[in-house]
């Protein structure tokens, strides 16, 4: 009987695994072993080391917190308040920083670099096209302020959104005080007095 044939899904998943529990620089040969595979035969999928590394922290997944956040960005604004959606949606984003900075720490503790750019469907690039659509639609639609480039506005929100994750998993601050939930009601609200219209009625905050 032939044995089974392991997938990339699974052997990026199983870097991952390995990344999170040995650091960025677990060696091939142990994540081999972890696989039942030869070394061969992850440079023969991926080429190097580095690029293996790199396409499991960007692994896409039907279960992953990237999906999560690009599903929900993809589908564009809804009719509920803009305040409430964006509360939902930098929850979202800060959940998939949460889970995917680790990898980016042990990357950066192993001294590996991503070789060249990323590909245009990696998780981080899909994320700022989808947002500054997404801010874009509402600004036409008159919901927000169009004072600034929605591309810029994109960036402000994913930069608060991963900042926190970056404190805790690369710069190692664990003094924080607030919760993630409060956190990004905290945020919420900084953006929500730039956004918002002052001369429309007030939406409402979603609950906690």
């Amino acid at each position: 009987m032939r044995p089974k044939k392991i997938s990339d899904q699974d052997i990026l998943q199983m870097v991952r695994d390995c990344m999170i529990s040995e650091g960025g620089s677990v060696s091939t040969q142990y994540i081999a072993d972890q696989l039942g595979v030869s070394q061969a035969t992850l440079f023969k999928r991926f080429g190097s080391k580095s690029k293996l590394l790199q396409s499991a922290i960007l692994l896409p997944s039907k279960t992953s917190k990237a999906k999560e956040m690009l599903d929900i960005l993809q589908q564009g604004p809804t009719e509920e308040p803009v305040r409430i959606q964006l509360q939902r949606l930098c929850m979202r984003m800060l959940r998939f920083f949460d889970d995917v900075l680790p990898c980016f720490a042990s990357l950066h503790a192993a001294g590996l670099r991503f070789e060249g750019t990323l590909p245009e469907n990696a998780p981080p690039i899909l994320a700022r096209q989808y947002l500054t659509t997404w801010v874009e639609t509402l600004q036409q639609q008159g919901r927000i302020r169009t004072h600034a480039h929605p591309e810029s506005i994109a960036l402000t929100i994913i930069g608060a959104m991963q900042h926190r994750p970056l404190r805790i998993h690369l710069i190692r601050d664990n003094h924080m005080t607030q919760t993630d939930e409060e956190y990004v009601s905290s945020i919420v609200e900084v953006l929500w007095h730039g956004l918002s219209d002052s001369t429309k009625q007030t939406e409402p905050k979603e609950k906690p």
